[in-house]
Parts: structure tokens; sequence; C-alpha cells
């Protein structure tokens, strides 16, 4: 005979025919249906035992203290980049405004003054007349 156990669900899961919500107790047929988010209800030790195993995708302490190092240090990468490219940004838009200041100092430079007289437009040549043959 198998006895049934009564677990409640720690979180919202599927168990049988149904969903549970978070609380609600329900028995279970056998103590390898038990699942991560159940939380047994008057079990023996031995069958509490089973929950002490950490869950699947749970990470070890280590790993997750390395983990979170390492996102410490990729937020501080972060920041340089953007600090770096927040500086090559206004580096290139004080390179734009130097360029449009020399730009506009050549245009005056170069620029016919006004007393100055403008100067004339070319002089075409008179073209050749063609010489007909005539013998």
């Amino acid at each position: 005979m198998s006895q049934k156990l009564s677990v409640t669900a720690r979180n919202a899961g599927h168990y049988g025919d149904r969903h549970r919500r978070p609380g609600e107790t329900f028995e279970l047929s056998a103590k390898s249906d038990l699942a991560p988010w159940m939380k047994p209800v008057g079990w023996d030790v031995e069958a509490a035992g089973a929950l002490e195993q950490p869950a699947v995708g749970v990470i070890p302490e280590p790993e997750h203290k390395a983990a979170l190092s390492r996102i410490a240090d990729l937020e501080q990468a972060l920041v340089i980049v953007q600090e770096e490219r927040d500086a090559a940004d206004a580096a290139g838009e004080a390179t734009k405004a130097r360029i449009a200041e020399l730009e506009a100092q050549l245009a005056a430079a170069t620029a016919p003054k006004a007393e100055e007289k403008a100067p004339a437009p070319p002089v075409q040549q008179p073209k050749a007349a063609a010489k007909t043959d005539k013998t």
C-alpha cells in the first residue's frame, strides 16, 4: 500500500491534472513526485531530506559569488567605456567646430575685397575664319 503524502505548494506550479496556487495543500502518491516548488507537510526526516538537495538550476555559492564579481567588473568596464565614448564625442565636436572656424577663415581670406575690382571675365579670342579651298 502506498502512503499519501501531503504537501503545500511554495510557488505556483503544475501537478497532476491541474495548476496549483502558492500555499495550496494537496497529496502526492509517492515521494519521487516531490518537486522543488512543493513543501512537505508532516513528513518524516528522511522524506524531508529530499528538499535539502539543491533544485535543478541552483548555482553553488562560490560560483554565484564569482558571477556577481564578474558582473561588477563588467559594470565598471561599461562605465569606463561610456566615459571614453563621451570624451571622444566631445573631442569630435571640438574638431568639427575647429574645422568650421578654419573654413570660415579660408573663405574670408580668399573672398574678393570690396575695394578691389572683381577679376575680369576671360576674354575669348575671335575664331579664325575657316579658309575655303577654291582651286
